[in-house]
């Protein structure tokens, strides 16, 4: 069985279309869990009688990792879709997903498949009918990603659109975990970090699915449509959002790095991460740029160094690797890299 994790936040219509496009699904073997995480107005979910359905409201904004994790608890299937409220699925999207035999898809030995992800395309395009080989790259929203050097998920070469592979990440906008891989890669019940409340807690999600075996696959046969950003006005950029977000966004991406590298990838990566501060500044020091400096040098600089106490404690928890192992800075110098330059040409 699949279980769908819809987090809800003053996005009742969004997660009401959400809903009605599972209520379309050719395939009946899911559940739903809603977890309104503390909206402004009381959101009721209208669902078909036959749709075995939870409801959770929260108190407050956990964020979207707290919120998640509170959703996750509540599954049973094998199968787990934390979704986006702004995701609409097609109706053979559960078919697909449960038809898939996970050992057959590519993916390197000595790993687990834990996670999943499919072809998601732009919101815009889900009411026009698409041929399942030919359509224009233009249409996608997130297919295989990989880690940059900066720390952030970048897009693969248009080429991989409809091949199976094994990639550092899939769009956190659906992605579909294994029921083993959450309860593997867990940390005090917490499958997303709860400390993160919203942004980049995929990235800190994909980096220990890689340091500890699990393997991350795209499969392009599962779709779904996503329009992305919408509890924050479709401000998808990160000069977009307001100078707190910029801030958080910021720190987030610094804890990936604090949190999941061994001792000599950090020793190796200082040099990287002073020239991304360095040019991140350098940006926000243009008034039409529309990043703060301040949330650039707090995110960055100040609230790491804060944190370094903690980030340590937790690096202890997560690390499985030898102090000199530099697989994960491998990965961004390689994988991320290649990516940008194939986007760029």
């Amino acid at each position: 069985m699949l279980s769908f994790v819809l987090l809800n936040w003053n996005t009742a219509g969004l997660s009401q279309r959400l809903i009605d496009s599972l209520a379309r699904q050719t395939c009946r073997e899911f559940e739903l869990i809603v977890v309104d995480n503390g909206s402004k107005e009381a959101f009721e979910p209208a669902t078909p009688s036959w749709l075995r359905t939870q409801f959770l409201r929260l108190d407050r904004n956990w964020g979207f990792a707290g919120g998640m994790n509170r959703g996750i608890q509540m599954t049973e299937g094998h199968l787990i879709c934390p979704a986006n409220s702004d995701v609409v699925f097609p109706p053979d999207f559960v078919a697909t997903v449960l038809n898939l035999r996970l050992d057959t898809l590519p993916h390197p030995p000595g790993t687990r498949i834990g996670v999943l992800g499919g072809l998601v395309l732009i919101g815009s395009c889900h009411d026009t009918p698409i041929l399942p080989d030919t359509f224009s790259p233009s249409l996608v929203d997130a297919a295989g990603l990989a880690l940059s050097w900066q720390g952030r998920l970048v897009d693969l070469p248009s080429q991989w659109t409809l091949t199976s592979k094994p990639v550092f990440a899939v769009s956190g906008a659906c992605p579909i975990f294994t029921r083993d891989f959450c309860e593997g890669i867990s940390v005090d019940g917490e499958v997303y970090d709860g400390r993160y409340h919203s942004y980049c807690e995929d990235i800190d999600l994909f980096m220990r699915a890689k340091t500890h075996g699990w393997a991350v696959v795209y499969a392009p046969s599962v779709r779904a449509y996503h329009w992305g950003s919408m509890s924050s006005g479709g401000k998808r950029r990160i000069f977009e959002k307001p100078p707190e977000l910029q801030r958080q966004v910021f720190r987030n991406m610094t804890w990936n790095i604090m949190k999941n590298f061994t001792a000599l990838e950090l020793v190796l990566y200082l040099p990287l991460h002073i020239l991304n501060v360095l040019l991140v500044a350098t940006w926000a020091a243009f008034p039409l740029s529309n990043l703060s400096l301040k949330a650039a040098l707090r995110g960055y600089i100040r609230d790491p160094l804060r944190d370094w106490p903690w980030a340590t404690a937790r690096r202890a928890r997560l690390q499985v690797r030898t102090w000199y192992d530099c697989r994960l800075l491998r990965e961004m110098l390689d994988g991320g890299w290649g990516a940008r330059q194939n986007r760029k040409a």
